[in-house]
């Protein structure tokens, strides 16, 4: 959102007290959606579209019941103890010295050897532990790199560029009232292209900001619509790798995750426009 804000040329955060009002808005809504949604299986665990899938992994992990309250051993402990030590680092690093993909891969893997170290493992165990755990986001990882190969095409042929030009033309076209939501839907058109908020931010925000400005729009609206219509489209896109990753690791398929997402989805768009016009009329 700043970096958008920077190239929209936005000085200071001016909506700021409006986006923490959406944010609470925003956070409400998800709260009550996964609350509902826990009580619902709770009450019939039947209901739940994994329940196959989740006897299948409790066999897996060696049984169907688990004793709460038998205590944790010492190896447990430092097991417990090495993640908790490992996380600090890795926010603290994150914070103060901008790390990311190589820095952190190496502190997942410092955290893992010493994790299987520390739980009795022997070195044959922990690298088949490893590969194992692999195992479970490597369609991940290979559907996340035949997508950025398509985005390395679409951007170097000029593809995007053509396709944002068509789509600004159609948001240059529509009428004040109508124009946050179709800022909105441009933005999530193109995330399908180009999942990277600050990518999209770049790419976009330069044309759609201007455009704010001829129809007599705040240009934050150009940035709400950015903030939502991205992070919205990443949590049904197939090309999101946050996503993906998670759903891999979970062994949740997309169909089972739509199946469970889409009506709160529906809401959350329908807030997301909401606040794109509000934020445009400010």
């Amino acid at each position: 959102m700043l970096v958008a804000q920077g190239i929209a040329g936005i000085q200071g955060n001016p909506q700021l007290v409006f986006r923490m009002i959406q944010w609470v808005i925003m956070m409400a809504v998800i709260i009550a959606f996964v609350t509902w949604r826990a009580m619902k299986i709770k009450k019939n665990p039947e209901n739940s579209i994994t329940f196959q899938d989740d006897l299948h992994k409790k066999k897996e992990m060696g049984g169907e019941d688990v004793d709460f309250n038998q205590n944790m051993t010492l190896r447990q402990k430092l097991v417990l103890a090495t993640f908790v030590i490992g996380m600090v680092i890795v926010v603290f690093g994150l914070v103060n010295f901008g790390w990311y993909m190589n820095e952190l891969s190496m502190c997942f893997l410092g955290m893992g050897i010493l994790m299987g170290i520390f739980g009795g493992l022997t070195e044959t165990e922990i690298a088949e532990e490893f590969i194992t755990g692999v195992k479970d986001i490597a369609f991940a990882a290979m559907v996340i790199g035949f997508c950025s190969g398509i985005m390395v095409v679409a951007q170097d042929g000029k593809i995007i560029d053509t396709i944002l030009n068509a789509l600004s033309n159609l948001v240059a076209n529509s009428n004040n009232v109508v124009f946050a939501a179709v800022l909105y839907v441009v933005q999530s058109l193109l995330t399908l292209l180009v999942p990277s908020s600050s990518g999209l931010a770049a790419l976009s925000i330069p044309i759609l900001a201007p455009l704010c400005d001829l129809h007599g729009v705040n240009p934050e609206a150009a940035v709400t619509a950015l903030q939502y219509g991205n992070q919205l489209t990443n949590l049904l896109s197939p090309v999101a790798g946050t996503t993906v990753a998670g759903l891999a690791v979970c062994r949740v398929s997309f169909a089972q995750w739509w199946k469970t997402i889409w009506k709160v989805w529906i809401i959350l768009a329908v807030l997301a426009i909401a606040f794109c016009t509000i934020s445009a009329g400010l």
